[in-house]
């Protein structure tokens, strides 16, 4: 089959405008307060919870089988290839410009990290329409971005690659501070304060970052923010009483301020709340308690094997073990094994198929609904000196330089026979090149700022890249999505 330019250009295009619009609902809501920032965790909660592990569920069993294992296998080593790349660019582009010593780690998990789930799931989606791609050939794809999920997921929450996010906000250690500091540390004041907002300015370079004046300010605000945690906990939140006695939506849009607010944990015992289920807490308390763990140390074990539990991992699990069983695929959905069907000459547990469809099918618009309440909550009131340039190199590494090596890397497959027959892996293999990063950091990063802090620069900086991300992604990415159907998938 053989498609004019202009039918490619057009098939590229399309997905991309329904993106955007259901991204502009969501940053319209958000200025209107409609979808708030609680409403926003709650919402977060429940795709995280419910809908995107049906969404996994129904697109694995329904799609994936034993058969599938090597293509699985190669779209693992391009979700890797993906990760090591990313870091690279991160690394080069602190090594070139001026990242504030702040945002050292941060910068590196904004590129290890893409938006991997949403953008290419309802891209996806979007062209099952016969042009490039049937219904059943679109669902497949869908799959097959799952698998890239689920090495996001293994990544981030099992190999605990979110502390990455983390040590941006660590304090000092306590040798390093008393070889920088020959005198008693100053009181914390305005002109401390001061002095620390003009520090925190200066780009990634050790040697001119004084870390004592932070440290200080550091231990009195997680004082404070205890403190006011625990009269939180005895007393009703003025968000709550606020929004009893007047209409939050007459009220100014939210910011990331009230994100921050609503989000921060510097308990470090709730340092992933924004993540775990309850589930998942009692039996890492359990574990935890147990005199093996402590003895030999095996609290990172204990996390690894914690995450299994978190619904969408569990999902993924559960999932990809019925799909690679013949037999217990045959309960879900119709194949070629030969079992007793429901009086609806349906397979037995088809219903849970049906269910899994039909909640998972709200994942994707409400991620992008939640993607453009994120955008729409974010400022760029402060900005790091010279910043702009980390922010343009990335970007341009990210959606510009690392999709040329996701051609390469797909046509290589090609010349080597791996994929032979398979286009829809080979589109979803490009398209994942050609990714910006996850918005979710935002709400990693909030939660470990200070509420209370005079400023945050790292949020500041995810501010000012994520912003500079998703304007150009509208050209870049109908870009590399047409040039992939024409000379990789050569339609």
């Amino acid at each position: 089959m053989t498609l004019s330019l202009g039918t490619v250009i057009y098939t590229a295009v399309k997905p991309i405008v329904k993106i955007y619009f259901i991204i502009a609902i969501g940053y319209w809501l958000a200025k209107r307060n409609v979808l708030s920032v609680l409403t926003s965790r709650d919402l977060s909660d429940m795709i995280l919870s419910v809908t995107t592990p049906c969404l996994i569920f129904n697109k694995i069993v329904g799609n994936i089988q034993n058969s599938d294992i090597k293509i699985i296998g190669i779209l693992v080593l391009t979700s890797v290839m993906i990760y090591f790349l990313g870091a690279g660019c991160a690394y080069l582009t602190r090594w070139l410009t001026p990242v504030p010593l702040r945002w050292a780690h941060g910068i590196v998990f904004a590129g290890v990290l893409p938006n991997i789930s949403d953008l290419p799931i309802a891209y996806m989606q979007s062209m099952g329409t016969g042009s490039v791609f049937t219904e059943a050939e679109a669902n497949r794809g869908v799959s097959f971005v799952i698998i890239f999920l689920a090495t996001y997921i293994f990544l981030m929450f099992n190999l605990g690659l979110y502390k990455l996010v983390q040590m941006d906000f660590r304090e000092p250690s306590q040798d390093a501070e008393s070889a920088r500091c020959a005198s008693p540390l100053p009181p914390v004041d305005a002109v401390s304060l001061t002095s620390l907002s003009s520090e925190e300015d200066k780009t990634y370079h050790p040697q001119s970052f004084s870390e004592a004046p932070q440290t200080a300010y550091r231990r009195a605000s997680i004082s404070q923010s205890r403190r006011v945690s625990a009269s939180r906990a005895r007393r009703p939140s003025m968000v709550s009483i606020d929004s009893q006695h007047s209409n939050l939506r007459r009220m100014p849009s939210e910011t990331i301020h009230d994100v921050i607010r609503e989000y921060s944990r510097m308990d470090s015992q709730e340092e992933l709340s924004v993540f775990m289920d309850i589930p998942a807490k009692a039996l890492r308390q359990r574990l935890s308690e147990q005199p093996w763990v402590r003895k030999y140390h095996l609290g990172f074990l204990v996390a690894f094997v914690q995450n299994f539990f978190l619904p969408s991992s569990l999902a993924l699990v559960v999932s990809i073990t019925i799909a690679m069983i013949p037999w217990a695929k045959a309960l879900f959905v119709t194949t070629n094994i030969s079992l007793p069907n429901a009086p609806d000459a349906m397979p037995a547990l088809s219903f849970f198929m049906d269910f899994t469809s039909y909640v998972g099918a709200a994942a994707v618009p409400l991620g992008l609904i939640m993607l453009g309440g994120t955008i729409a909550r974010l400022s760029l009131d402060k900005k790091p000196p010279g910043f702009w340039k980390s922010a343009l190199l990335l970007t341009i590494l990210k959606l510009a330089v690392m999709p040329i090596f996701g051609v390469l890397w797909a046509n290589r497959l090609q010349k080597l026979g791996w994929l032979e027959g398979e286009k829809v892996a080979l589109f979803i293999i490009v398209i994942n090149w050609a990714l910006p990063s996850a918005t979710g950091q935002v709400y990693l990063t909030a939660t470990y700022t200070l509420p209370d802090s005079p400023d945050h620069v790292q949020m500041d900086c995810l501010a000012i890249y994520l912003l500079m991300q998703y304007p150009i992604l509208t050209v870049s990415l109908p870009l590399v999505v047409t040039y992939g159907i024409k000379n990789v998938l050569h339609y």
